[in-house]
């Protein structure tokens, strides 16, 4: 499973590899309608691109992450945060 594979990799500090599981994840999930899969998928790779100093990245994954938690209207402060965690804005 693609999840389990990016948990290997992250355990292991192979950052790329993860963020390539993670990324093949997304379109898994959202062609089983899986939105929590998807969600937790961007929530990982928006970790991972923070690790590595990628705000931007961080930023697009967390706010394409908010998005399905709006939609699900779970984790939105959770998202919320970790969004403010990468903004430019002071």
């Amino acid at each position: 499973m693609l999840i389990d594979l990016g948990n290997l990799y992250e355990s292991l500090d192979r950052t790329d590899e993860a963020l390539g599981a993670y990324a093949l994840l997304v379109p898994v999930e959202q062609q089983t309608y899986n939105d929590y899969g998807v969600m937790n998928a961007y929530d990982s790779i928006g970790k991972l691109q923070r690790q590595q100093g990628n705000d931007r990245e961080a930023f697009i994954a967390f706010q394409q992450g908010l998005a399905i938690a709006d939609r699900l209207n779970i984790r939105q402060d959770y998202f919320i945060e970790q969004i403010d965690s990468v903004s430019d804005t002071p």
